[in-house]
């Protein structure tokens, strides 16, 4: 291991191995990441996961589903405060409930900065079509549908998938 005496620092082989290891991309990347100060910076400043990445997308989503509930209320029982009403202010709750467990499960938000028009319109269209079966398979399970307007139901799936389709669209901007 002692060939050329001139050239070994303080560690002699193990710093040809070190050497030869640092000229790998991934070795370099590493260190670059561990011991420079921009590396330091970004392992403190570590990028949210998961379902708090988009936090902002959810929001609005769940914003506007409740706005389509509420505009669907309004277009088949006229214009009257739908909250009073306690099975659609329940509803109003599972619907918030199973929109958000829908955003995790379906993983609707994956890449949603990066999506063109199309991609994004069939992935809104997924989870609006979801919603609606996930709200219809909750009444038939609480023996609850025969409480609830068909007409309601289906048209804040309508609504919901224009609006979220537009905000998702006009937040990427």
């Amino acid at each position: 291991c002692v060939k050329n005496t001139a050239r070994i620092m303080p560690g002699g082989c193990c710093m040809r191995i070190h050497r030869a290891f640092w000229r790998t991309g991934r070795f370099r990347e590493k260190a670059r990441l561990r011991y420079s100060w921009g590396g330091v910076k970004k392992l403190y400043e570590k990028a949210a996961d998961g379902w708090a990445k988009h936090l902002d997308f959810i929001v609005l989503d769940v914003i506007c589903l409740e706005i389509a509930l509420a505009v669907a209320y309004m277009i088949r029982h006229g214009v009257s405060n739908w909250l009073c009403e306690p099975r659609y202010r329940n509803l109003a709750i599972i619907v918030f409930f199973i929109d958000f467990v829908l955003l995790q499960f379906l993983d609707t938000l994956k890449n949603v900065l990066k999506r063109g028009y199309y991609k994004e319109f069939v992935r809104t269209l997924c989870q609006a079509v979801m919603l609606v079966l996930c709200v219809t398979a909750y009444m038939f399970a609480t023996q609850e549908g025969t409480d609830y307007s068909r007409f309601t139901i289906f048209n804040m799936g309508f609504i919901y998938l224009l609006l979220s389709y537009l905000t998702r669209i006009l937040l990427k901007r």
